[in-house]
Parts: structure tokens; C-alpha cells; sequence
């Protein structure tokens, strides 16, 4: 995925903060999927596709066609019916088309395309936006492929593109397209070669958070199920610092299904991943950290998922000191002398801190002062486990 804004976890909320828009994840598919093979001219490339242990698995061989002695396709694309009433998200506020997947080799041909737009010109069978896209292989990863990579006038016999939209933008994505793409298509086309590709999910990024709210309501008033776990196990219950029973909750800025308390959303929900918890949760009365805090030692802080031992603090400085940065910055702020090392990890791309076992804990946004992890309490309030690993 892109980096999302750096105003991540530990920051003021505001529209501008980019996000990601989830169109199929194959753990939980929304839409039915029908594989088919080049059936012009005797064309011979053979392939399948179906959906195992929460992944989408395109296999098969393209091959030459005979009478044009060059190589064909194969592919798998929505199939949910003309009068279906299912759709996908509006992605027309993103800037870039994202696929989750590892391959088995370095096949070269593959190609993503969705919609069914056709241009002026175009060729008979060619319909949609299409772009070429490189998988990761061995092990899964994140391409992010820009829209004005894609273009609606590409070669029906070989899958290239004839003109792109960087070239020419009539031949961009457009809106209407991108607010319902309708259907989507992952091709192997124009190589010859093996085919195997496992993918995970297909979405977009670069989205604006104002659209994601939206999307987020109506699927809460839906009834649909938007947690997206990205945690190594559950929330413990009775989190430290009345964290699992505060009204904090309340001042979110995202609605949230009743079932999913303040710490999944913040710590382990995907969809809330650029977000913190409501700034100042620590001061509310139903809270009060530093009440609850050793204030002639230390207090240790625990991973609210899995245990483990975090941070330190105060350490290297006084209460006084802890209780200042942390209000200075309306989020538990901690220096590098009260990090337990080893058990939290920065990602470098985005400032993004995540424990050990995969609890989102805040953000790395050093100051005047030196390093400050800045970071939310609900993440930071479990209790110690004697067997973490």
C-alpha cells in the first residue's frame, strides 16, 4: 500500500488524512468469480480459479495460439450477473488500484482490469481499464499500481496498451467508472508461461478519510461486519486504566458496530488504521491515568492484546517531566531511556509503531527534545502474561 498520511495514530483528526478502500478480500468474498480461457482461434491457454483457505488462486499455462503463433490468455472475472444488486465501493476519491499477492514465479504478463468502458476507436473486444502489474514472488506483498497507469484503449489480440492515459487523458479512468467499477479482471496475457498467483485482497488507497466514513456507515447500517483484525489474538478483557469500560468511545470520529470496543477499533482494526483514540483519553475522569500511575517509580505498560512489556516510564526524567510531554501532546509520550527493547518496532516508511505480536501501538514523531513515541492508551493497557511466545 502507499504511505498513508504521517498524521497517523498519535495526530489531530482531519478530513485530509488519506486512507484505504477495501474492494474484495478473498478471506471473506463479497462476489462470485468465473475463470475463462482464450477462446479465439483455437487458442489453447487452459487455467483456473478458485478461492482456498481465504485466497484467491489463478492458476494455469498460456500457450501460442496456433494460427497467430502468439501467446493468448487466460483469466478470472466477476461473474455476479447483470441484474445483481451487488456492488463494489466508489473509489473515485483514491489515487491508486492495489492488489495483495504473491506468485510462484516471474511470470511477466499479468494484468489487472476493471469497468467496462470502450472508447471511440477501441478495439472490438477490448473493454475496461486496463494496466500490467508485477507480483511479488515467494511470499505476499502489496502492489499499488497508479490510475493513470490504466487506459481503455489498449490491443484486444495481445492485452497492451495501444495509448495510456498518461498519454492521453481521455483515455483515464473516469469517474463514473470509478464510483461503481462494476466488475474486475486479473489476467496472464500476451507471455507465454506458467501462471500461479494466491491473492489476498484487491482494493484501492490513496482514498480521502471523509469518503471512508461514509462507506464505513453504510456498511455499519447494513449490518455488515467491518472489523478487519489485523491482531494477533483478542483485546484482553478489563484492560488497566478503565480503558475497556470509558465513554471515550463515544467521541470517535468513525461510527462503530456495537459489538467492537474502542480498543479493537484503534489497536487492531484495518479500516481505523490511520486513526487514534480521542485525544486526551488518558485525562477523562473515567480514565485518569495519571491517578493510576506509580508516581514515585515507574509504571510498566503492557500490549493490550498479547502482554507483553512495552514501556517504562518515568524513567531518565521525572513524573512531572512524563506528565508534561504527555499533555504537551495529548497522547502518553515516551522517550527513548523507557522503550523495553525489542518488543515494538518502527516502520520506517510511515512512523507506524507495532508491538511485537502485531498491535498497532501509535506513532514515532520525534520533537526538539530527540525520539517520542507518541502512542494510544487503549493499546498500551493490557496486563502481563506469563507465556507470550
Amino acid at each position: 500500500m502507499q504511505i498513508l498520511s504521517t498524521l497517523i495514530a498519535a495526530t489531530v483528526f482531519t478530513s485530509a488524512v488519506a486512507t484505504d478502500v477495501v474492494l474484495e478480500d478473498f478471506s471473506k468474498p463479497m462476489h462470485s468469480y468465473k475463470q475463462m480461457n482464450d477462446p479465439v482461434m483455437g487458442g489453447e491457454s487452459t487455467g483456473t480459479f478458485k478461492i482456498e483457505n481465504g485466497v484467491g488462486i489463478f492458476d494455469g499455462k498460456v500457450v501460442d495460439v496456433p494460427k497467430l503463433k502468439a501467446p493468448g490468455f487466460i483469466t478470472f472475472a466477476t461473474s455476479d450477473g447483470f441484474f445483481s444488486s451487488k456492488s463494489y465501493p466508489d473509489i473515485s476519491s483514491c489515487k491508486s488500484f492495489t492488489i495483495t499477492a504473491k506468485a510462484s514465479n516471474d511470470y511477466k504478463g499479468y494484468r489487472v482490469s476493471f469497468g467496462n468502458a470502450h472508447p471511440s476507436g477501441g478495439k472490438f473486444f477490448a473493454y475496461g481499464y486496463k494496466a500490467n502489474f508485477q507480483p511479488t514472488v515467494g511470499e505476499f506483498g502489496t502492489i499499488s499500481i497508479d490510475f493513470d497507469s490504466f487506459t481503455d484503449l489498449w490491443d484486444d489480440a495481445t492485452g497492451n496498451a495501444i495509448k495510456t492515459c498518461k498519454e492521453d487523458s481521455q483515455y483515464c479512468p473516469d469517474e463514473k467508472t470509478l464510483k461503481n467499477i462494476k466488475t474486475f479482471s486479473i489476467w496472464a496475457e500476451g507471455v507465454a508461461g506458467d501462471v500461479h498467483l494466491e491473492i489476498k485482497s484487491v482494493g484501492a488507497t490513496g482514498c480521502s478519510s471523509k469518503q471512508q466514513k461514509s462507506l464505513l456507515r453504510g456498511a455499519i447500517a447494513l449490518g455488515q461486519d467491518v472489523f478487519n483484525n489485523t491482531c494477533s489474538s483478542a483485546v484482553q478483557s478489563n484492560l488497566r486504566y478503565n480503558i475497556s469500560k470509558t465513554s471515550a468511545i463515544a467521541d470517535f470520529p468513525f461510527p462503530l458496530p456495537q459489538s467492537e470496543t474502542l480498543a479493537q477499533a484503534v489497536c487492531c482494526d484495518n479500516a481505523f488504521k490511520a486513526y487514534a483514540e480521542p485525544r486526551e483519553t488518558y485525562a477523562r475522569p473515567d480514565v485518569n491515568l495519571f491517578s493510576r500511575m506509580n508516581q514515585d517509580g515507574t509504571t510498566i505498560f503492557y500490549d493490550s492484546i498479547c502482554g507483553i512489556p512495552l514501556f517504562e516510564a518515568p524513567k531518565g526524567r521525572s513524573f512531572e517531566d512524563f506528565k508534561a510531554d504527555t499533555t504537551e501532546h495529548g497522547w502518553p509520550s515516551f522517550r527513548p531511556e523507557e522503550l523495553i527493547q525489542g518488543n515494538s518496532r518502527i516502520i520506517n516508511a510511515t512512523g507506524e509503531v507495532v508491538s511485537k505480536c502485531g498491535t498497532h501501538l501509535g506513532s514515532f514523531l520525534p520533537d526538539e527534545k530527540g525520539d517520542r513515541w507518541c502512542l494510544d492508551l487503549s493499546c498500551l493497557s493490557g496486563s502481563p502474561k506469563t507465556s507470550m511466545f
